[in-house]
C-alpha cells in the first residue's frame, strides 16, 4: 500500500482537487459559488499575516510537478491557506470527504448529482498513485481518452452481473484505461454496508452514484470511450423494464467511441416490438465495434438489425484462477470440503427432490446458496473449496470452470439456456448441461479433461483482450 504522511496527503488534495475542479461546481449555481468563494476568502485574509504570497507561490509551482519538493515549502500554515485559496477559486469541495462549516450544505445540494462524483475520480486517483506515482497520475487523469463508462448491471443485487462486472474493470485497468462503472437505475440509494453486494462495490468498485438518464449526456465532458456490457444488457424482456435506450449508448455524442463487450441477447432470437427494433437499429448502426457473447447474437445482429459484430467470451475468463483466488483471499474462511454447491435461481420442490436422489449414497454433504445471504467472497471461495456443482446459473457455471470442478449445468429449454449452451459447446462440455435431473448418473459422466478446456480459454482470453485494445486504440 502507498504510505504517505500527513502533509503529502494534503498536497495530494490539493493537486487533486486541481484537476478536478470542473466537476465539482458543475451544477452550483453562480450565485452560489460567488457566495461560497466570498466567505472562503474572508478565512483567507485572516490569514494572510502569516503567510508571504511569493512562497506560496513557490509551493504552488513545485506542488503541479512533484511531491517530493514538500520540504521547500511545506508549513501547516502555508498548507492550510493554499489548500483554502484553491477552494475559493471557484472550487466548492464536496462534504463527503471535507467539511467546513463556512460552506453550507444548501451550496452542495446542486452537487450530488454531478456526473462524475467526487468518490470515483479520488478513489482511482490514489489507485493510480499507488501503480505509476505521481507525475504519471497527473497526465493520465487529464486525458479523457483514458476515461472509459461502462454500462452493465453490476448495480444489481446478482453475483454474476457483479463478478462479470469487476472482470471488466480489472480488464481494462490491465490495458492502462480509466474505468468507471456507470450507475442509472432511479432506485433508491443503498446505504447499508452490511449489504454483501455493497459492501463488494465500496471495496472494489469504481462506480458512479445514481446519474438519471436525462443527465447522463454529460459523461460526454468526462469521457471519449463509452462499453455496453457484459451481461444480458440486450436482452429485451429485461431492459424493457429499464431505461432500454441507455444500454445502446443514445446519449453519447457521435464522435465518442461507442462499444458492446461481450453484450448479451439471452436468447437466440430478438422479440423486441417492430417500432422498438427500427428505433435501436438506429443506435446499433452508431457503434464502433460491437462483441457478442453468444454466437447465436451474431446472427441476430446480422439478421435483424444489419450489422456485424464478433462473438467472444464473457469477462470473468479474462482473469484467471489465481486473481479469483487474490480477490477473496484473507476475505473468506469458509471451506466446502466434502459438499456439493448447489444454486438454483430457480428452485423448486421437485428440483430439491432430484438433487437429493442424485446425491443419495455419494457421501456428500449439501451446501445451498441463497442470494443475499452469501458475501462476493463467500460465494467465490464455496465455489472454489467444494467437491461438486449442481447450478442453473451461467455465471456459477463459469466459475465451476475456473475453479475446475465436477459440475452440472441445469436448463430449460427456451430460458437463458442459450447461454450455457454456446458456451459448453465451445468449451467441449455439452455433457454436462442437463435438462432432466431424473436422467442424471454422476458416475456416468466422464472426468473433465481441464487441460484441454484450459487451452481454450486462453485463447478465449486473449480475442477478449485484443477486442478491447483494437478498438480502444484506433
Amino acid at each position: 500500500m502507498l504510505k504517505i504522511n500527513f502533509m503529502n496527503y494534503l498536497i495530494i488534495n490539493v493537486i487533486y482537487l486541481i484537476i478536478f475542479k470542473n466537476i465539482y461546481c458543475e451544477n452550483i449555481s453562480e450565485n452560489n459559488v460567488k457566495n461560497c468563494n466570498k466567505e472562503n476568502n474572508n478565512i483567507i485574509a485572516k490569514n494572510n499575516n502569516e503567510i508571504h504570497n511569493n512562497k506560496i507561490v513557490m509551493c504552488w509551482k513545485n506542488l503541479s510537478h512533484t511531491i517530493t519538493s514538500e520540504q521547500e515549502c511545506i508549513s501547516e500554515n502555508i498548507l492550510s491557506s493554499l489548500f483554502m485559496e484553491t477552494l475559493a477559486n471557484n472550487i466548492c469541495i464536496n462534504e463527503y470527504y471535507f467539511s467546513y462549516p463556512h460552506c453550507s450544505k444548501q451550496l452542495f445540494k446542486g452537487m450530488y448529482n454531478s456526473p462524475p462524483t467526487e468518490s470515483y475520480n479520488k478513489k482511482l486517483f490514489y489507485y493510480w498513485m499507488e501503480k505509476e506515482g505521481f507525475n504519471n497520475t497527473y497526465i493520465r487523469l487529464l486525458n479523457t481518452k483514458k476515461n472509459v463508462a461502462i454500462f452493465n448491471f453490476w448495480h444489481d443485487s446478482n453475483y454474476g452481473a457483479i463478478l462479470t462486472a469487476y472482470a471488466l474493470q480489472e480488464s481494462l485497468l490491465k490495458l492502462g484505461y480509466n474505468p468507471y462503472l456507470i450507475k442509472n437505475t432511479n432506485k433508491r440509494k443503498v446505504t447499508n454496508s452490511m449489504n454483501p453486494f455493497k459492501k463488494f462495490e465500496q471495496d472494489n468498485f469504481f462506480s458512479s452514484e445514481d446519474i438519471y438518464p436525462s443527465q447522463l449526456y454529460k459523461l460526454n465532458k468526462y469521457y471519449d470511450n463509452f462499453i455496453v456490457g457484459s451481461d444480458q444488457v440486450w436482452r429485451w424482456t429485461i431492459i424493457k423494464y429499464k431505461d432500454y435506450r441507455t444500454y445502446f449508448l443514445n446519449f453519447v455524442e457521435k464522435y465518442k467511441k461507442k462499444i458492446a463487450c461481450a453484450a448479451s441477447f439471452g436468447l437466440d432470437h430478438w422479440i423486441g416490438e417492430k417500432n422498438v427494433t427500427r428505433e435501436i437499429k438506429g443506435y446499433i448502426k452508431r457503434f464502433d465495434a460491437i462483441s457478442v457473447r453468444e454466437k447465436s447474437g451474431v446472427n441476430v445482429l446480422k439478421n435483424t438489425f444489419g450489422v456485424k459484430s464478433k462473438q467472444i467470451f464473457d469477462p470473468v475468463f479474462y482473469l484467471n484462477r489465481k486473481e479469483w483466488e487474490e480477490l477473496f483471499e484473507n476475505k473468506s474462511n469458509i471451506n466446502l470440503n466434502k459438499s456439493c454447491w448447489i444454486y438454483m435461481l430457480f428452485k423448486t420442490d421437485k428440483i430439491a427432490d432430484q438433487i437429493n436422489d442424485i446425491l443419495k449414497g455419494m457421501n456428500i454433504k449439501q451446501f445451498w446458496i441463497k442470494k443475499g445471504n452469501t458475501t462476493i467472497y463467500d460465494f467465490l471461495k464455496s465455489i472454489r473449496t467444494s467437491e461438486k456443482i449442481i447450478t442453473d446459473s451461467f455465471h456459477g457455471t463459469c466459475f465451476s470452470i475456473i475453479f475446475h470442478k465436477d459440475f452440472l449445468c441445469l436448463a430449460k429449454k427456451g430460458r437463458f439456456d442459450e447461454r450455457m449452451l454456446s458456451l459448453l459447446t465451445e468449451l467441449g462440455l455439452i455433457d454436462r448441461l442437463i435438462y432432466d435431473l431424473n436422467e442424471v448418473n454422476w458416475y456416468k459422466l466422464l472426468p473433465i479433461d481441464y487441460e484441454k478446456v484450459d487451452k481454450i480459454i486462453e485463447q478465449k482470453r486473449k480475442e477478449g483482450f485484443d477486442f478491447l485494445l483494437e478498438n480502444l486504440e484506433n
